[in-house]
């Protein structure tokens, strides 16, 4: 049985992380799910199962703030994206329409890491579910009722 303390740490950590847990400070996998949101313009949060990534616009330079497991994607705290593609990355909302734009083929994230230039590959299967759902289109006008 868990000491209160460490239970009370379990449930920070799963606050901080937005990990479901139980009462034992297990892992409910049951309803683990994919979560992506943007924050703000500023930040950006997504979660699949036990994986984890956190980016935010720090005065224009987007920063990895958060990912789980350690070196997922090929990303680390403290890296900075710089672009992808041919594209320049400043902000989460560059990043996102970037990443929108390569419509399923495989990104290129340019890194500054340790003061050293560095690129990634992400196959789109990887980036995919960072993107917001496309938007609805407006439903059809009604037709015209005709007259008798």
């Amino acid at each position: 049985m868990l000491s209160r303390l460490h239970l009370s740490i379990a449930i920070v950590f799963s606050l901080i992380s937005l990990t479901p847990i139980d009462s034992a400070g297990l892992v409910r996998s049951d309803i683990a799910q994919t979560k992506t949101s943007q924050q703000s313009s500023g930040s950006f949060h997504w979660q699949a199962d036990r994986r984890t990534l956190a980016l935010h616009d720090r005065d224009g330079i987007l920063v990895v703030t958060l990912v789980r497991p350690a070196s997922l994607f090929g990303l680390r705290i403290d890296d900075r994206i710089v672009g992808v593609g041919e594209h320049r990355a400043d902000t989460v909302d560059d990043l996102l329409q970037a990443l929108k734009a390569l419509e399923g083929q495989t990104a290129v994230l340019h890194l500054m890491r340790n003061g050293r230039a560095l690129d990634v590959s992400l196959a789109s299967r990887d980036y995919a579910s960072w993107l917001p759902p496309p938007t609805p289109s407006p439903p059809s006008p009604p037709k015209p009722v005709e007259a008798n």
